[in-house]
């Protein structure tokens, strides 16, 4: 929901500004509920106050969200006066920014069960595409339990998703789906990741045992990570290779 005053600006704010912040935050696993703005002409040039509502921040502190959202409105300000801004000369500034962080939703997304696999170093960014796409899910009206985030530890990177859908699906409904879901996390891989890599989409539903599988496999890789850490002589190894397993 976007609000803007005075009114007759909304038009370009709307373009220039709310559907692309939208995006951004979306990529990075954190939804943007509403948007206001206000707007404060001053000669040719126009400066904004922005109060957002916004949610899915976990695995952000404070401020990490507050330089994220500042780095991507100064972005978004500094385009709009080169592109829009030049033709009719006026300047876009972003005077300043409120976040409010959403109540706690109750429904379903809330309760998605999120894997995500990869190198250690991957892990934050896989985590916010994974919830980037539960985000992109809801928006589609796409009911999903579970949805699981891949990538290999060694080798070229590639990318797999499979997610698990409330309701049955047909074949072609499943393909669609797939089809959308892979553009879609091409499109985040580039803005967390700088670039795209190959990827795999899975739709699965009721019908199908794939996804009870990957969530035994899930429960039983951290039964045995929380093992090893607990594990003397691992954690004698690690020290002398100069890591630091859980609780030295």
């Amino acid at each position: 929901m976007l609000n803007v005053d005075p009114p007759n600006y909304y038009p370009i704010i709307n373009k220039l500004f709310a559907a692309r912040l939208a995006e951004a935050l979306e990529a990075l696993g954190i939804q943007l509920d509403s948007i206001e703005v206000r707007v404060v002409p001053e000669g040719r040039t126009l400066r904004l106050i922005f109060k957002l509502v916004i949610s899915g921040m976990e695995g952000f502190v404070p401020i990490d969200v507050q330089e994220t959202v500042q780095g991507i409105l100064e972005k978004l300000a500094d385009d709009a006066t080169t592109t829009f801004g030049r033709l009719y000369s006026v300047r876009f500034e972003v005077e300043d920014f409120e976040l409010v962080r959403a109540p706690q939703r109750n429904g379903w997304e809330a309760n998605v069960k999120l894997i995500v696999n990869g190198p250690d170093e991957k892990l934050e960014r896989l985590n916010r595409l994974g919830r980037g796409l539960v985000i992109t899910l809801k928006e589609w009206g796409i009911a999903i339990s579970a949805l699981t985030v891949s990538m290999p530890l060694n080798g070229p990177g590639s990318l797999r998703i499979v997610i698990k859908a409330e309701a049955e699906l047909s074949e072609a409904e499943k393909n669609e789906l797939a089809e959308r879901v892979r553009t879609k996390a091409c499109s985040f891989m580039k803005t967390l990741f700088g670039s795209a890599c190959p990827v795999q989409v899975r739709i699965i539903d009721p019908k199908d045992r794939t996804m009870k599988i990957v969530l035994r496999e899930e429960e039983r890789l951290e039964a045995l990570v929380k093992e090893l850490s607990n594990d003397e002589d691992i954690k004698r190894l690690l020290s002398l290779l100069g890591k630091s397993p859980p609780g030295l």
